[in-house]
């Protein structure tokens, strides 16, 4: 099954929709290009887009936003800074479940926020120097509170349900965030319920 595609980016430049997907492609992420009309008349201004598989969305934004930043400031002559600093950097040895495969889970101990697009934080170390192991996984940022946090991967796999004998329990107050990111509909009900029961002990 064909993973759905969801537009991250929009611009009436082709060269540098071209750029930004050619870029996300470089982190392994899914992206196409769509809406390049190079044959229109010099008068039209088409609206080209960057969509992205829904699986590698929350990396692409990271991306996306880091990338838009650079061309902002390329225009107006700013310094962007380090070019080594100007787009995240990922865990390239994810661990992934031995049996669907899949990117394991895990979550930060600070907001709560849980997947598996964390990038790297900033450390000392480079390239083999860093852990490559569930057992002893790199340091990681928040993408949310920017805070860095040491991953503990979920012990039971969300997708498959295979146990991993070890790690965090999906449970834990820590991952609460978890099942609200992969069940949107079940937290906007539970939102209107919350409102709805608030409004009745107003009127009481």
């Amino acid at each position: 099954m064909v993973a759905p595609y969801e537009v991250i980016y929009r611009t009436s430049q082709s060269y540098t929709a071209h750029l930004l997907a050619a870029l996300l492609r470089d982190y392994g992420v899914r992206a196409t290009v769509v809406g390049d009309r190079t044959m229109e008349p010099e008068f039209f201004t088409p609206t080209i887009s960057v969509s992205v598989a829904r699986d590698d969305l929350e990396m692409a934004r990271g991306i996306a936003q880091a990338f838009e930043k650079h061309v902002a400031n390329a225009r107006t002559g700013e310094s962007a800074g380090d070019d080594a600093q100007t787009f995240p950097e990922y865990w390239q040895d994810w661990p992934v479940c031995r049996g669907c495969r899949k990117p394991r889970d895990t979550a930060c101990v600070y907001c709560g926020t849980a997947g598996y697009q964390f990038p790297l934080a900033d450390q000392p170390v480079t390239g083999s120097e860093r852990a490559t192991s569930a057992e002893s996984p790199p340091l990681l940022v928040c993408h949310i509170c920017d805070e860095p946090f040491t991953p503990e991967f979920l012990r039971t796999c969300p997708w498959c349900g295979l146990d991993h004998g070890s790690g965090r329990n999906a449970e834990d107050g820590s991952v609460h965030h978890w099942w609200s990111t992969r069940h949107p509909q079940q937290v906007a009900v539970i939102a209107v319920l919350t409102l709805l029961a608030i409004m009745v002990l107003l009127l009481l």
